[in-house]
């Protein structure tokens, strides 16, 4: 990847938490989880950052049902479009559903 395509991808997902703000602020998450797309999509699919003690498992309901506004914006949004094989068995084994 170019380092133009790399600079507008950045670009881009400051434009997404920016747009994103009030939501990413409702989860009570640190910020750190979200400082870059790459840490964003290592704890939603590992379930934790390495250099952060936080994991996915640990979180409230509530901070996870929040997280999930922001997933679901990540998606309508057009990023990417992949599956997060810990983030939805933490979603099946809180609430019993896939979505």
């Amino acid at each position: 990847m170019s380092s133009h395509r790399k600079r507008n991808r950045h670009e881009l997902w400051v434009r997404f938490l920016e747009s994103h703000q009030a939501e990413i602020e409702a989860t009570g998450l640190p910020t750190n989880i979200f400082r870059n797309e790459h840490r964003l999509i290592e704890f939603l699919s590992q379930g934790n950052v390495d250099d952060d003690a936080l994991e996915l498992k640990t979180i409230s309901d509530e901070e996870f049902q929040r997280l999930e506004v922001i997933v679901n914006a990540y998606f309508l949004d057009g990023w990417e479009q992949a599956s997060w094989p810990v983030f939805s068995s933490e979603r099946l084994r809180r609430f019993g559903r896939y979505g």
